[in-house]
C-alpha cells in the first residue's frame, strides 16, 4: 500500500459523540476513523471492521486472515504481562498513534490531517483527504460505501 485516501465527510474524528473513547474503524452510520479508511483499502471487508475499535480487534477475530494489515498496524506480541493475556496481537505503535491523532479532540482538523500524514508517510503510505465520494473511488478504485450504508 502506497497510498490512502481519507473522504473528509466519511471520516470519524475528534472525540466520538456518543462517548466511546475511541472512534470505531467503521461505525454502523458508515463513517470511518483513518484506521478503517486504511484497512478497508488494504482489502478488509466492511464486516470484518463494523463496530471494531482497533486493527488488533480485527486480525484477532479472524484468525489466518489479512495478512496485509500486519506489516503496519499489528504485530504478534511478545509481552508476558497482564494486559496481553489471552491476546495473539497488539496494536503497533504507528496504530497507535494514528487512533491518538485521529480522536484527539484538542487539536484543528488540518492539524490532525498533517499528524495523519506524517505516521503514515513514515511507512512510505501518501495520505490524500478528499471532500467528495467521487474523488474517493476515483483516486482508490474502490465504492465510496465501503459496503456500508448508513
Amino acid at each position: 500500500m502506497d497510498k490512502l485516501i481519507i473522504d473528509r465527510k466519511r471520516w470519524a474524528r475528534g472525540k466520538p459523540a456518543d462517548g466511546r473513547g475511541v472512534n470505531y474503524l467503521l461505525s454502523h452510520d458508515g463513517s470511518l476513523c483513518c484506521l478503517g479508511f486504511c484497512m478497508a483499502q488494504m482489502g478488509v471487508p466492511a464486516e470484518a471492521l463494523l463496530a471494531e475499535g482497533c486493527p488488533n480487534e480485527v486480525v484477532s477475530n479472524h484468525p489466518g486472515q489479512f495478512y496485509r494489515v500486519r506489516d503496519v498496524l499489528v504485530h504478534k506480541h511478545d509481552r508476558d504481562d497482564a494486559q496481553y493475556a489471552g491476546q495473539e496481537f497488539t496494536d503497533s505503535l504507528t496504530a497507535d498513534s494514528a487512533i491518538d491523532a485521529n480522536d484527539d479532540d484538542s487539536v484543528t482538523d488540518e492539524v490532525r490531517e498533517q499528524e495523519v500524514s506524517d505516521i503514515f508517510k513514515r511507512h512510505g503510505i501518501a495520505v490524500t483527504f478528499v471532500d467528495t465520494p467521487e474523488e474517493t473511488e476515483a483516486l482508490c478504485g474502490m465504492p465510496v460505501d465501503f459496503g456500508v450504508r448508513p
